[in-house]
């Protein structure tokens, strides 16, 4: 470390420092491309993050779906659960369509116009013989750990015979008096 330099020794050293002068003033030259490079990245980046937050905020924003229920959760998710409030038992079948649009009618009906009332999902099979299945789709109400109200083929499907809009289904669970009314007789809000 103590050493001189010599003559060799320091040509070296303002070769080197030459040799990086001459690479940084290529860098600043090129560093407009590489800047918009660099930029692009970031920019996608962003974009993809913003979407992401935003496809978050609508999951938090939408209402939560109906819970599986399988036989053995049956006490504790529907009987238990309804002893203070509402519950709600939408039957699936996969093969009917009409039970999967049922579903996602019962779903989509906000939090705040649902009343407190907790939503279930059941697969048919479990809940309904074999030679019933095709006066399906049905919806149950329990309430105090009973059954309360019940919505089954004709009674739940729209006048065409389709599967009910999420206004038919509610006014439906309003005359049952399953989710309380908006107070207007002639028309209800969803």
């Amino acid at each position: 470390m103590g050493e001189k330099m010599g003559p060799n020794t320091l040509a070296a050293f303002h070769a080197g420092a030459d040799f990086m002068a001459a690479k940084m003033a290529e860098e600043d030259e090129s560093s407009d491309d590489e800047a918009l490079l660099a930029g692009a990245p970031m920019e996608s980046y962003g974009q993809a993050r913003m979407a992401e937050l935003r496809e978050a905020a609508e999951r938090r924003n939408k209402p939560p779906g109906a819970l599986r229920v399988d036989p053995t959760a049956w006490r504790r998710l529907v009987v238990d659960a309804s002893s203070d409030r509402w519950v709600l038992v939408s039957l699936d079948h996969p093969p009917n369509p009409k039970c999967e649009a049922t579903l996602e009618a019962l779903e989509s009906i906000p939090i705040s116009r649902r009343g407190g009332c907790e939503l279930r999902r059941v697969e048919a099979k479990f809940c309904v013989p074999e030679e019933k299945l095709g006066s399906l789709p049905a919806i149950f109400g329990y309430f105090g750990g009973e059954l309360r109200a019940r919505l089954i083929g004709r009674e739940l499907l729209d006048g065409n015979g389709e599967a009910p809009s999420r206004e038919l289904l509610v006014e439906k669970l309003v005359a049952l008096g399953v989710i309380p009314g908006d107070g207007n007789d002639s028309e209800t809000s969803v």
